[in-house]
């Protein structure tokens, strides 16, 4: 009985493992299919997010076959995933063996190397395009990450040409403060255009009005110096300027030719093409409604002078015109400051030969005191040297010297050398001479004080002077000085009435009446002949 209950029980225990396998398997198959559409979410999550991708992102295998790529890596190609998956680069794009950036992808693909590279890309159909590209190698070929940056390289380009041109601009005007000549100026700005604008070409010509409107080449800067030259004494024709440049000049605006070519009726293209310019431009050269010429600028960019260019560059020639008119008052003014010293040296040189033919006048009724006021006059400016007085004033200083005694001319001969003292009347009838040579010289216009001068040479600080016995500051310094100079000769020379009493008498009556004289100037004169060696020889 036994044996019967365990064959009986062993077929029920395997019919359970067999249940527990079965068991087991499907559950197995359902967590397969669970994987299995997790993986498949998860990878349409991922290509779902590829395709959400601003940056293009592309696997290319070893036979240059796309292997996969997302929706930007397309539109960066202009085309479609459709268009390109499975086929290889050359099939979507004929001619890319050719382009730059093949030749770095090919780089990497064989080397086995990751590559950065931020530049400038021309397709094969022509069309241009600023791309950011990242490349790494993979076990299935490379790995191409791809950013569009043209739109920031376009704003990078306007912020640089922008900058380029304010450069530009300010360097042309510290030029304009600094140039010493016209020729110097048109030079540096021709040289500022290309050295720092960028420009190729830059040319200044200016109108010949009196040769019928022909256009003169003053000055010319070429970006290769070495290969071109324009020549310095180029003329343009009348008929050619209005072919050409003419247009600026008739329409009085900026004239823009864009694609240059060697066209005869064009002076210089062909010296402008062989540069590389693609397009040029000539401004007018206007100042005070007044047309100079003409500033020519060539550039290697089709397109550069847009709106804004040509503003900025008007400035640029309307400033270089303001410089080239100042440079040319500037000439002007100076000729005729040169003149006008030139006319001052012939007046003042026949004003001086005037007065010392009115001092001989003077001299001559008074033989005795021959050549007083000369000395007079040069120890004075002397004096005035000393104390540091301005020429302009020992000039007028000068004249008053000569002319001091000038009222003389009123006082009998017989008085003036009259060998014996004078009576009071007498000497009364001589003191009035300073009145009598203010009366004659206040008609003359003279741009110093000369009249109150002499007026003024016989007064002393104290009063005691004459005619008007006016004390201290009443007295001008130029009289003062006059005041000083006169005591010193007087008394130091020979008079019909006396013999001289020397020099340091009449130093001695300076220091002895202190109250009398200029105390300045007293001093200035004592050191003149104590110091300086002084003398009226």
């Amino acid at each position: 009985m036994k044996d019967k209950n365990r064959v009986r029980i062993k077929p029920v225990y395997q019919i359970e493992k067999l249940r527990q396998r079965i068991a087991q398997l499907k559950q197995s198959t359902v967590e397969k299919e669970r994987i299995v559409k997790t993986l498949s979410e998860a990878e349409e999550r991922f290509h779902g997010t590829l395709d959400n991708m601003l940056e293009g992102f592309q696997i290319i295998g070893y036979g240059w076959r796309y292997l996969y790529l997302n929706d930007a890596a397309a539109r960066h190609g202009r085309k479609t995933k459709v268009e390109l998956m499975g086929k290889t680069m050359m099939e979507s794009y004929p001619g890319i063996e050719a382009t730059e950036m093949f030749s770095f992808l090919k780089r990497s693909m064989k080397k086995r190397i990751p590559h950065r590279m931020d530049n400038e890309f021309t397709y094969p159909d022509g069309r241009k395009g600023w791309f950011d590209l990242s490349i790494q190698p993979v076990p299935e070929g490379i790995v191409v990450l791809s950013q569009d940056i043209s739109d920031r390289k376009k704003a990078e380009l306007e912020l640089g040409r922008i900058n380029r041109l304010l450069k530009t601009i300010n360097a042309a005007n510290q030029v304009l403060v600094r140039s010493a000549n016209e020729r110097e100026l048109i030079d540096l700005i021709c040289r500022i255009l290309i050295n720092i604008g960028g420009f190729r070409m830059a040319w200044v010509g200016f109108m010949e009005h009196d040769n019928k409107g022909v256009l003169q080449l003053i000055a010319h800067e070429v970006s290769q110096k070495e290969s071109i030259n324009l020549g310095g004494n180029a003329w343009l024709s009348p008929a050619r300027l209005t072919e050409t440049f003419g247009k600026a000049v008739a329409a009085n605006k900026p004239y823009v030719r864009v694609g240059l070519s060697t066209d005869a009726a064009l002076p210089w293209m062909k010296e402008a093409v062989d540069l590389g310019c693609t397009s040029f431009i000539a401004l007018l050269l206007v100042s005070g409604g007044e047309k100079i010429g003409l500033l020519g600028i060539g550039s290697s960019i089709v397109d550069i002078f847009d709106t804004e260019e040509v503003a900025m560059l008007t400035e640029l020639a309307d400033d270089l015109a303001y410089g080239i008119m100042t440079q040319r008052v500037s000439i002007l003014h100076a000729q005729a400051c040169d003149e006008l010293t030139n006319s001052l040296k012939k007046i003042r040189r026949g004003l001086e030969e005037a007065v010392k033919t009115l001092a001989s006048v003077i001299e001559k009724r008074d033989p005795y005191t021959s050549g007083h006021q000369q000395r007079v006059t040069r120890l004075a400016c002397s004096i005035a040297q000393e104390l540091g007085l301005p020429h302009d004033r020992i000039d007028g200083l000068y004249l008053a010297g000569i002319l001091h005694d000038i009222g003389k001319i009123s006082v009998p001969s017989e008085i003036l050398s009259r060998p014996v003292k004078l009576a009071k009347v007498e000497y009364d009838l001589i003191k009035i001479h300073p009145r009598v040579g203010y009366e004659i010289m206040q008609s003359i216009e003279f741009p110093w004080q000369i009249d109150q001068m002499i007026y003024q040479h016989h007064e002393r600080m104290d009063g005691s002077g004459y005619p008007q016995g006016l004390k201290g500051d009443a007295i001008i310094l130029e009289a003062r000085i006059l005041a000083v100079a006169d005591v010193v000769e007087a008394m130091s020379s020979h008079r019909p009435y006396r013999p001289a009493l020397g020099i340091d008498a009449a130093l001695q009556e300076l220091t002895e009446n202190p109250d009398k004289y200029d105390k300045r100037v007293a001093e200035a004169c004592r050191k003149l002949f104590k110091e300086k060696a002084f003398t009226f020889d």
